[in-house]
């Protein structure tokens, strides 16, 4: 008798046991497409220079991306035309120049592409790619999400001014970083008027360019926005 209840014993613990893995197991299971889908809706890039055609593939079909539109982990993205399409990673800040007819995948810090040449790449500074991830989108004119913030010393205006500087000084010829990163800190800081000045120098050195006249749309459209929300 005693035995047989010594042997009960093992197998209620040995079941309890079991038990307690397979609760913990599912709890792993039911939490797993919440953390998927949580991860999958974090914008992780932005298109900063698009030509051509360039479109989202989802279960609907396709949808037309326009520069400045933010991607999520996941999205596919199709090109032809043949299109261009620059891309920029906040976390990583690799930025990547796609070129031809083919598929793009967004990971987490790059893009694999099918049909495509290897895009060319480098990275960016965290500070450039921060501040460029800020530039003024469609979406949030429409909403007038825009918010102003507070600079602290290290990025007064002169700082900001001597980093673009630098950034131009640096940049390749025809590479709009310098300026996106310039306008974008300006925008958010709300200095209007050097805001407008550094348009009318983009028009005025890049009257053919296209994607200086994207960026000085884009800016005329955010900037009209501001002034009827504030009753100027």
């Amino acid at each position: 008798m005693i035995v047989l209840l010594h042997i009960c014993n093992t197998l209620y613990r040995s079941f309890r046991c079991a038990l307690q893995y397979c609760l913990a197991l599912a709890l792993v299971l039911v939490s797993l497409p919440s953390m998927v889908t949580a991860q999958g809706h974090e914008e992780i890039a932005m298109i900063t220079a698009l030509q051509g055609s360039v479109a989202l593939i989802s279960a609907q079909g396709t949808r037309p991306l326009q520069p400045f539109s933010k991607l999520k982990q996941g999205d596919s993205l199709l090109l032809e035309g043949p299109a261009l399409l620059k891309l920029i990673y906040f976390n990583s800040g690799r930025q990547e120049t796609w070129r031809g007819n083919g598929t793009i995948e967004i990971l987490g810090h790059e893009g694999k592409g099918s049909g495509l040449p290897i895009p060319d790449n480098f990275t960016l500074s965290r500070q450039t790619v921060k501040q460029i991830a800020k530039t003024p989108t469609e979406s949030t004119i429409q909403k007038n999400t825009m918010k102003l913030r507070s600079f602290g010393a290290e990025n007064s205006i002169d700082r900001i001014e001597e980093s673009y500087q630098k950034m131009r000084m640096e940049a390749v010829r025809g590479d709009l970083n310098p300026e996106l990163y310039l306008l974008s800190a300006l925008f958010e800081m709300r200095e209007i008027e050097r805001v407008e000045q550094v348009l009318a120098d983009l028009r005025a050195s890049r009257p053919a360019d296209q994607e200086a006249k994207v960026v000085i749309a884009l800016y005329q459209k955010a900037l009209k926005n501001l002034k009827e929300g504030s009753g100027k």
